[in-house]
């Protein structure tokens, strides 16, 4: 049977599309091969889908509408429910098509991308992927890669917790549940830790033989919640990665990043406005730069004025030149070029010496990205997301 020429073009666009594809999909299960993700059917969220739905936080956003919009509405469905939904975000196709590109060659060249995403809370899913014992001992688990200070900050801190848990809780603490409980992402070698991970995590020899423990990289996503604004995106995993909490004891990528959260800081509050709330330091005085500043980049939480902290729109601004976004329909101050840019709308209304402060700092931004890009090779990356 002969092939038409437009069938034969699409077949060859297919070939071409499956050779080039760098995000490599879903991979593990529930049941071992099966490339679903592993859904908890509990109550148990992480901290920013918990907030999310505590009637506190919603008192005090009704009194907040500047803050209330941009949070966005909590979803009105039970942690269970929450879970589902995410799962099957995890599996839909705008959740691909999205990942081909922002995942691809040009986000991490030489690298294939691979997926194990769970709909789970820090605590049950340390369980799950470190694989606990009931007759474990504290004494038989070794700390997480962390300095010996910050061994001793977290013994001291909560040693009142720690004199009230089980042999076995005990453990995880130590191994995790502590980082997943003040950073928001865990960094794990592909070839030491990782190959245990992904037994647990139901990778099958055939999905593993095709991974390059090198080279390739593993994203495990955490989502508990379905906050509109807060989704589990591709763009808002790398975003999660990206906005650390500063606290003692980091990972490798807190490391690079910490400086520029630092720098941003200052830049901002020399402007008169908080980093930590995006607002005026001075209430009675009379400006605009907490809008200007909240849409002064071009992603869509930039072009919606969704940015929340200084903190923030670091991590909007690296997950930008990390996956190498170009803003739609919107001209910006670096021409032509993807990743992190500027709305010239906005970054115009900034005095020359701000707008020389956001051009350095742009190139920290490149720089860092690079760093990451590197940082992540061989590594399994479990991500606190919501």
């Amino acid at each position: 049977m002969k092939i038409s020429k437009k069938n034969l073009q699409l077949l060859i666009k297919k070939h071409l599309n499956i050779v080039k594809e760098d995000y490599k999909g879903i991979i593990g299960g529930n049941r071992s091969g099966e490339g679903k993700p592993t859904v908890f059917d509990t109550e148990e969220q992480n901290l920013l889908a918990r907030n999310a739905n505590d009637p506190e936080v919603a008192k005090q956003l009704d009194n907040d509408t500047d803050l209330k919009k941009r949070i966005g509405p909590s979803p009105k469905a039970n942690p269970k429910k929450q879970k589902s939904v995410a799962a099957r975000m995890f599996s839909g196709k705008s959740f691909k098509k999205n990942a081909l590109w922002m995942w691809g060659k040009k986000a991490f060249p030489g690298s294939n991308v691979f997926l194990i995403p769970i709909a789970g809370g820090s605590k049950e899913v340390a369980k799950l992927i470190f694989d606990y014992e009931s007759d474990f001992k504290a004494k038989d688990v070794r700390w997480s890669k962390t300095s010996p200070e910050s061994r001793a900050y977290f013994s001291d801190e909560y040693k009142k917790e720690r004199n009230e848990m089980s042999q076995q809780d005990l453990a995880i603490y130590k191994k995790s549940v502590v980082d997943f409980e003040t950073r928001r992402h865990l960094l794990l070698d592909m070839s030491d830790e990782g190959i245990n991970i992904m037994k647990n995590l139901g990778v099958n020899i055939s999905e593993a033989s095709s991974i390059d423990f090198e080279k390739d990289i593993m994203f495990i996503p955490l989502a508990t919640g379905t906050s509109r604004n807060f989704i589990s995106s591709p763009h808002m995993i790398i975003h999660a990665l990206c906005d650390t909490t500063g606290e003692k004891g980091g990972t490798e990528i807190d490391l690079i990043i910490n400086p520029l959260q630092a720098s941003m800081v200052t830049l901002i509050s020399d402007m008169g406005v908080s980093p930590y709330t995006l607002k005026l330091l001075d209430q009675n005085l009379k400006s605009n730069m907490h809008n200007i500043l909240r849409t002064v980049g071009t992603t869509y939480a930039f072009r919606k004025g969704l940015v929340l902290t200084g903190q923030d729109m670091v991590a909007e601004m690296l997950t930008q030149e990390i996956t190498q976004q170009r803003p739609k329909g919107l001209n910006t101050t670096i021409p032509n070029v993807a990743g992190a840019s500027f709305n010239p709308t906005s970054f115009n209304l900034l005095s020359e010496a701000h707008q020389l402060a956001f051009m350095d700092f742009r190139e920290s931004v490149v720089l860092a990205s690079k760093q990451i890009k590197e940082l992540l090779k061989g590594k399994v990356v479990v991500i606190n997301v919501v």
